[in-house]
């Protein structure tokens, strides 16, 4: 595997069963744990290699669910944006950024021209079930300035 990211559902947390998870397959074939959690997080890239080709068994039924975004494919990556999280999309954009220099992009729900996630921010965020707080829109950095306030930054 090269270049892409994978999702898929990890160990969770106390009271939670699962959440989704992420690692990553560099340009060099590279494994690299972008997040994992709880005692299903595949922290090794024999572990990934294993998940892909449906030889993991050790934590089902968790794993059976799983999503590959190749970086070169221009569709899988915008299904990435648009179906996954925001909260999610902007933690794996902000890591590929700051760890490979990889920038993706996503549709800002205001202005909804495409712009680096990595230079974008979640506008909200709700409850998920009174255990976690989701993360919710997703802006650009100019959408984000003209819609707040400068002094007290609520937007307007």
């Amino acid at each position: 595997m090269r270049n892409i990211i994978i999702q898929y559902k990890g160990g969770g947390y106390d009271g939670c069963i699962w959440e989704w998870n992420f690692a990553y397959y560099d340009s060099n074939k590279q494994f690299h744990d972008v997040f994992s959690s709880g005692h299903q997080g595949i922290t090794k890239p024999g572990m990934a290699q294993a998940l892909v080709s449906g030889g993991y068994s050790d934590y089902e039924p968790c794993h059976r669910e799983f999503y590959l975004y190749p970086l070169s494919n221009p569709k899988k990556i915008k299904e990435f944006t648009t179906e996954t999280n925001e909260g999610l999309v902007l933690g794996v954009g902000k890591w590929l950024s700051e760890n490979q220099d990889i920038e993706i992009q996503a549709t800002c729900d205001d202005c909804g021209y495409d712009s680096d996630v990595s230079e974008m921010s979640n506008t909200g965020s709700e409850g998920a079930g009174g255990i976690t707080i989701k993360m919710t829109g997703l802006v650009c950095e100019e959408c984000l300035s003209l819609n707040s306030c400068g002094y007290c930054g609520g937007t307007t």
